[in-house]
């Protein structure tokens, strides 16, 4: 019997796009989305009243150099089965949702869709004062906050074995 990864797997994280996408109504580009994916699964480092779906780890800034393969993945099985456009210009690769997405979408009930979609509207609504550097320089600045929660618990510091 194969394993079958039900949780991060390329499938999944090509909902999340999905869902992102359509929420956000607007191109964007593959490192927007890899940021705007982080948000929705990870809104309590960004808002304290807001609850993550997924819960705090120390190791959650490695998180999103991970999900680049898989997002990439994903944005490839999304364009092939042509629920998203893919816009090509003299600025780069840009992705935006077109009619299919919705429509997948609306077929969707379950919670954890739902709870996403609820995610990303935050997503949209927390970040559409930023334009799209200060998007970027405002996630390097939560991660440099990531940087302290490490040496609290002692991953970084000499005499930590994870250190080396």
């Amino acid at each position: 019997m194969n394993n079958i990864k039900l949780l991060n797997n390329e499938i999944e994280v090509a909902l999340r796009i999905l869902i992102l996408l359509n929420t956000i109504d607007r191109v964007i580009d593959e490192q927007l989305i890899i940021l705007y994916d982080y948000a929705i699964l990870h809104s309590n480092d960004f808002d304290s009243k807001q609850n993550s779906i997924l819960p705090n780890s120390p190791f959650r800034k490695e998180e999103l150099t991970i999900k680049v393969k898989l997002i990439k993945k994903a944005l490839e099985i999304l364009s092939q089965k042509q629920l998203i456009d893919v816009i090509y210009n003299e600025n780069g690769i840009y992705y935006t949702s077109n009619k299919l997405t919705n429509l997948f979408l609306n077929r969707l009930t379950s919670v954890y869709s739902k709870k996403l979609q609820k995610q990303a509207k935050w997503v949209k609504k927390h970040f559409k004062k930023y334009d799209e550097q200060n998007i970027k320089k405002y996630f390097e600045n939560t991660m440099s906050k990531w940087d302290s929660e490490f040496s609290m618990y002692g991953l970084f510091s000499e005499g930590s074995n994870y250190a080396k």
